[in-house]
């Protein structure tokens, strides 16, 4: 080797030295025991050689697997991913049909409140149609108890009115009837003495 602040001649001096000394050596050895040495110089290159490829052969497997392991972790990520984003869909329609099931609630409400109100509308109305046939028979009994005379057409047409509001009362226990028990009773009286003599208006 040159050393530092060699010359070039004192450089090719030594490298001359070097090849006389190997010529010596090989003039020392017998051809067998060179391509011996050869031999296992080469040898020990193949081995050299086959640890390299086997150091590469295990690096490459290491980063295959590393190589795996990172996409095994990225697609659990994605799915990881899919999922919370699922879920948040899934958090989005819980409150949608929550907020749906309030608006039911609502209208359903209102719904009953409607019915209810309206009910109460027919059952007045009932009530109210009822006390009108009630004022009807009392004022046809009034004139009755007056002696005025009516058509036998008018008797059927008053039965017909008692006929309805006996079922309304029927089926209204709460409605007071007895403002028109008597009037009935004597309305049906009558109607069956006229019936007997004949003697309708």
């Amino acid at each position: 080797m040159v050393k530092p602040g060699g010359s070039r001649a004192y450089y090719f001096a030594g490298k001359g030295r070097t090849i006389r000394i190997m010529e010596e050596l090989l003039k020392s050895f017998s051809p067998v025991e060179i391509i011996l040495c050869v031999w296992l110089v080469v040898k020990g290159l193949t081995e050299v050689i086959q640890k390299f490829d086997w150091g590469k052969s295990r690096l490459k497997q290491a980063f295959d697997s590393d190589y795996r392991a990172r996409e095994k972790q990225k697609k659990l990520e994605d799915k990881v991913g899919s999922l919370e984003k699922f879920y948040e869909e899934k958090k989005r329609v819980d409150e949608g049909f929550a907020h749906l099931k309030d608006v039911d609630e609502k209208i359903l409400g209102e719904l009953t409140d409607i019915k209810d109100a309206l009910n109460e509308h027919i059952r007045v109305d009932d009530e109210r149609n009822a006390d009108s046939i009630r004022a009807y028979i009392l004022r046809f009994n009034m004139e009755l108890v007056r002696e005025i005379l009516h058509t036998r057409e008018d008797f059927i047409e008053v039965l017909a009115k008692i006929d309805e509001y006996e079922r309304y009362c029927e089926s209204h226990k709460d409605y007071r009837n007895n403002r028109a028990v008597s009037a009935i009773s004597n309305i049906k009286r009558v109607y069956e003495e006229r019936l007997e003599k004949r003697d309708f208006l």
